[in-house]
């Protein structure tokens, strides 16, 4: 199989487009079925894996994703400073009636020293997401885009459907009305940050001549 006709063969089961081992002519598997029966799609273990498959495309935006965050999270080198976009403690991100509760598992999570991670029916305030990556990303992509941001404490994310504005504003209005485009929102913690410039610094002392 050459690589284009693989790629848009991948590109195909990402968008539901394709069920491996279908024969619409064939007869249906396990016997006769029931008219009446709904038909229920299986997939195979080379469908499954081929869906967390992603196009050279799809890689790309990820990546660009990820840096966009680092950069977020960490700050934007500018000559000799870091420019940091304002972050809130994560007190400061949940409704009055939750911040008790926040509070005390934030204390019971130092008492055993270990790093908390709050949960996110518990946090954040829903305006507290900021529109991050202005750009979209596939269902692999966020997956994988997800997990990069939440391994830090109080940092989530949430997809966001572009509205006819929208698609306009960011040059979207020509792509097909079916097909819908994504964004992704974030929201990031004072706490996160600690975290992220720690690493860095243990990350510099491991690299260090002088370590």
């Amino acid at each position: 199989m050459g690589m284009e006709v693989a790629m848009a063969y991948v590109d195909a089961i990402v968008d539901g487009a394709v069920m491996e081992d279908a024969d619409p002519e064939g007869p249906p598997r396990g016997g006769p079925r029931d008219e009446n029966t709904p038909v229920v799609p299986v997939e195979s273990g080379k469908v499954k894996r081929a869906k967390a498959l992603m196009s050279p495309e799809s890689k790309f935006q990820l990546d660009s994703a990820k840096a966009t965050f680092d950069e977020y999270l960490g700050g934007k080198q500018v000559g000799l400073r870091r420019e940091q976009a304002e972050l809130w403690p994560m007190e400061n991100l949940v409704s009055i009636d939750v911040l008790c509760e926040l509070r005390e598992l934030i204390e019971e999570a130092e008492d055993n020293g270990e790093t908390f991670f709050p949960d996110k029916s518990l946090f954040p305030y829903p305006e507290a997401y900021h529109l991050l990556i202005k750009h979209h990303l596939t269902p692999p992509a966020y997956k994988k885009f997800d997990a990069y941001v939440t391994r830090w404490p109080g940092c989530f994310t949430r997809r966001a459907e572009l509205n006819d504005e929208l698609r306009t504003a960011y040059h979207f209005e020509n792509e097909p009305r079916e097909k819908k485009i994504f964004f992704t929102e974030v929201v990031a913690t004072l706490e996160a940050r600690g975290a992220f410039q720690a690493a860095r610094q243990d990350m510099a002392g491991l690299v260090s001549p002088c370590g």
